[in-house]
């Protein structure tokens, strides 16, 4: 009976414009609402994008694949404060995550969000294609920190973000180098994520021998490329096909308002399921 009315209740609030919605402690369901109410246009006003709608899909496939490879460790490259280890936790992933953060200031807040999670470790490692040093350039924006130089474009699109660059040195790995003391030598199911600001295709020549052990990963591919040797997003699609990961997803990330064109992509690889 209670379903029944409640059913009633739905039909009659959509036929005056409104929706009736439950509660649900989901972070996906949330989103998904949050999203709905920025699709709600209000008289005059134009569809945009919003970011957010990519933020959803995004979770979704990342959730996905957590679950389809019953991923027990994330490599967490180029975490900044911590945002994407915070979003596994809110999706329910309890495993191990091991972030990579160079940039000492926001290693100091990822420090901080950190807290007292037991399974969430921090390393101030860069990963790239070789051992040693580099320079990290880090601008008034500290999420827009790379290895490589902004282009002209990047600092006519985001003055303020990359104003103020200076240049930290910092220790630089190969994901090779570290990968049995990462793993502790044992078989583990690998989730790979890079956000390294146009350093993906360098990450990729340091991870030779350990791509194959990796189940899945998430990286970020420019379309439009912002830093000097940036890789184009389709190359980093090859250099995963080659190692046997297959394309899963292609979510928007940014773009520039004026007109939408499309910057950058999240990239989501799948290996076949056993």
């Amino acid at each position: 009976m209670k379903s029944s009315l409640l059913r009633l209740a739905r039909r009659l609030s959509r036929a005056f414009g409104y929706d009736l919605v439950h509660h649900s402690r989901d972070p996906l369901l949330g989103d998904l609402l949050n999203c709905q109410q920025l699709l709600r246009l209000q008289p005059g006003e134009t569809v945009r994008w919003n970011h957010e709608l990519g933020k959803l899909a995004g979770a979704s496939a990342l959730r996905s694949l957590l679950d389809l490879h019953r991923i027990d460790l994330v490599l967490d490259i180029g975490a900044n404060e911590g945002q994407f280890a915070l979003g596994l936790r809110s999706l329910g992933y309890t495993g191990d995550i091991i972030s990579f953060e160079p940039g000492s200031t926001a290693r100091a807040r990822l420090t901080a969000a950190r807290t007292s999670d037991p399974a969430w470790f921090i390393r101030a490692e860069a990963l790239g294609a070789t051992d040693g040093h580099a320079h990290l350039h880090v601008p008034q924006n500290d999420v827009f920190s790379s290895l490589h130089t902004a282009r002209p474009d990047a600092h006519t699109l985001f003055p303020a973000d990359l104003a103020n660059t200076r240049a930290e040195s910092v220790p630089l790995r190969t994901l090779d180098t570290l990968w049995p003391e990462l793993t502790g030598g044992r078989l583990r199911r690998v989730l790979l994520k890079s956000d390294t600001q146009g350093h993906e295709a360098a990450v990729l020549m340091g991870a030779r021998t350990s791509l194959p052990a990796i189940r899945a990963a998430v990286l970020e591919g420019a379309v439009r490329p912002l830093y000097e040797g940036d890789a184009d997003w389709r190359a980093l699609i090859d250099s995963l096909s080659a190692a046997g990961l297959d394309l899963s997803a292609i979510i928007s990330l940014s773009q520039i308002p004026r007109d939408l064109t499309l910057l950058e992509v999240d990239l989501y690889f799948t290996r076949q399921a056993d």
